[in-house]
Order: C-alpha cells, then structure tokens, then sequence
C-alpha cells in the first residue's frame, strides 16, 4: 500500500508537467503557422552552400540559405526556380530592379486577397524597374497557370516545388513578402496581406 501511494504522489507532478509541455508546444505551433501555413522545414543554421533537390516535376531547385534569418539589410538569398513555362527563373538575373519576392499559393485566402494589389504594383512601377516576383508553394503548373488567366497577372511566377526557398527564407506562413533593393539587399520583411500603401511606403524606401 505504502509503494503504491507513492508511486500515485509521484505521477501527479509527472502528468501536470507533460500537461504544460503539451500546452507550450501548442502554442508555439499556433504562432509559427500563422496565416496559411505551409509546414515548411526549418533552415539549419550552419547552411552557407548551394544546395540542390531534386525535383519530381523538373530541373532541381537550387538556393544559397542564409545562415541566420533574412533580416533588413541582409544579402537576399539567391535561388532558381522553374518559372510557368518551364525556363529556370533566377532571383539575381534581377539585380539593379526593385524586387518584391512574394510567397503565396492559390488555396490561400490571404494570398488570394493581395494578388490584386501586386499586379496593380506591378503594371503601375513595372516601367520604373520594380520586378514583382511571386513564388508558389508546391502547386502544379497548370493548376497556378489557370489561376494566372483567371487574374489577369503579368509578373513573374515560379513554382517552389521542394519547399526549399521557403526554407532558405525560413517563410512560417503564406503570404509573406520580402522587398528587395537594386544591390539584393533587403530592405523589409511584411508578414500577411500587402496593400497598397503598405507597398508604396516600402518602394519609397527604395530609391
């Protein structure tokens, strides 16, 4: 009786405390998908090479991953992609234009509700040089080009079908934009939907 009464005394702290592990792990799951989240893995934090993965539907996708977060003032990290037709699409082949690198996918509403606004963007600073460069997370081809028609979107789209930029950005939830100065460099990370003014503030900044 007595060994039993202790090992009841024992477990009860033991059941409390996974208890509190279970509710901290929630919530720390809650935060880091906030938006629409993509369950993308996490960066390492010693990554400073190339790395390549092949891809299931196409040439593999390569990206040089910072080795801390993206953060202002920090070089964007380069990547290559395949674009809607089939031809590799190259973060540096933009470098001298403005670059607003948007993570999005057709299934997310947020995404759905800012694409307008980065077409109106784009078709109205296109001239000046700034370069709206959309990144869809690991949907089919034909699926984001029917989305494309159905928009009217004329800027640059690529298909991450790895995850791996995503992971290279450490991007949590969609959608998430990084601006990009003419020298690669960012200048602000928005999280959630892009509005207007939020993206001719941002372009002011960027000369």
């Amino acid at each position: 009786m007595t060994s039993r009464h202790s090992a009841e005394t024992h477990r009860g702290p033991l059941r409390r405390a996974g208890l509190v592990v279970l509710v901290i792990v929630g919530l720390a799951r809650a935060v880091a998908l906030a938006g629409c989240g993509t369950d993308t893995p996490t960066a390492p934090a010693d990554i400073a090479k190339p790395v390549s993965a092949p891809s299931p539907q196409g040439p593999a996708v390569t990206v040089v991953a910072l080795p801390a977060e993206p953060v202002e003032g920090a070089q964007a990290p380069d990547f290559t992609v395949k674009g809607l037709d089939g031809k590799p699409v190259r973060l540096s082949d933009f470098r001298g234009k403005r670059v607003v690198l948007n993570f999005w996918a057709t299934w997310c509403s947020p995404c759905r509700i800012e694409i307008p606004e980065l077409q109106a963007a784009y078709a109205r600073y296109g001239k000046d040089g700034l370069v709206v460069l959309a990144i869809d997370y690991a949907e089919s081809a034909e699926r984001v080009k029917q989305f494309v028609q159905d928009n009217g979107l004329t800027f640059p789209i690529g298909i991450d079908d790895t995850g791996y930029v995503l992971m290279a950005y450490q991007v949590r939830g969609i959608p998430t934009s990084f601006f990009i100065d003419r020298n690669g460099l960012i200048v602000q990370k928005h999280l959630s939907v892009l509005t207007q003014a939020v993206i001719e503030r941002t372009l002011a900044r960027m000369p």
